[in-house]
């Protein structure tokens, strides 16, 4: 799987097993901000181990808002790096308004 990074770039993401994915986290990421993998941290405990915002912050010290807060700026930061351009995304995707219309 491949993403493409704001100088539209892309990024192949790979298909086996997580570090190699945690590297190209690294690499074209977080880098060695311990503020941002503090947050990555909490996304995955909240996504991918289920576990609830309470239960996050107490693991951390913080807040349930507070982690909530966090775990929306990492996305929100990832979204801005690894999606597409607005352009390039909208003419890849059929539900577009237009793509296939008589207008």
């Amino acid at each position: 799987m491949t993403v493409m990074n704001r100088q539209a770039q892309r990024v192949v993401l790979p298909k086996i097993g997580p570090e190699p994915f945690w590297e190209t986290i690294h690499q074209h990421f977080a880098g060695s901000d311990p503020h941002v993998w503090k947050c990555l941290a909490m996304l995955a405990l909240r996504e991918d181990c289920g576990w609830q915002l309470d239960q996050i912050g107490w693991a951390f010290g913080h807040t349930k808002g507070h982690v909530q807060r966090c775990i929306n700026q990492v996305k929100e930061r990832m979204r801005q790096k690894f999606d597409p351009p607005r352009n390039k995304r909208d003419r890849c995707n059929p539900l577009h308004e237009g793509v296939g219309s008589s207008q």
